[in-house]
């Protein structure tokens, strides 16, 4: 079994796979504000549920209104919930994996550098859902808008504008910075001996 890491501001412990972490309050626990220099260690999570992925999604701001509410992260799959006071406690579900079922949803020109963007509307006219998924090297973040306020899908780009995405690399950097280079963030699998 691969195991997932778990970060505390001192070291990295280990856990068992199948193991999961949720946290209630995240405000900063998916922040990435300066993206020149990651430096939250909840992002080494989401990371390593996922250690193919190219592309890990993060929170660069918070609009006014709408707020952090929870994160779940688990051997496989990781995911963050963005709530809303007009339009939601679950308006916004950012959810990471390997791959993603895009059946049904239309490629549309993408916002973010080295993905492909696909959409897939589910409700139009008394709130507003809708499934956007971001393709790209080992990955896909998937966006699920649950919208139930009366604005319809003009908190969509609000939101959405405030997701950014860090590459792997930035988090790998992350882990040697807390670590001084003794942790990596994708260890070489060991050889068994021939």
């Amino acid at each position: 079994m691969r195991p997932a890491l778990a970060v505390s501001a001192v070291t990295i412990t280990v856990l068992l796979a199948g193991c999961s972490v949720r946290v209630g309050s995240v405000s900063a626990g998916v922040a990435c504000r300066n993206t020149a220099r990651v430096d939250n260690s909840v992002l080494v999570l989401l990371a390593q549920s996922v250690p193919t992925a190219q592309l890990i999604p993060c929170i660069a701001s918070v609009p006014a209104g709408w707020r952090p509410a929870g994160l779940h992260v688990t051997n496989g799959r990781a995911s963050f919930v963005v709530g809303s006071d007009r339009d939601g406690p679950k308006a916004l579900t950012v959810a990471l994996t390997r791959t993603c079922r895009i059946t049904g949803a239309t490629a549309v020109p993408s916002d973010v550098a080295g993905a492909r963007r696909y959409e897939r509307p589910r409700q139009v006219g008394h709130g507003y859902a809708d499934d956007r998924y971001y393709v790209y090297t080992g990955g896909c973040t998937t966006y699920t808008f649950d919208l139930t306020g009366q604005s319809r899908a003009v908190p969509v780009t609000e939101v959405a504008q405030a997701i950014r995405f860090v590459q792997r690399t930035e988090v790998a950097d992350l882990v040697r910075r807390m670590n001084d280079g003794r942790v990596v963030l994708d260890p070489t699998p060991e050889r068994s001996p021939t």
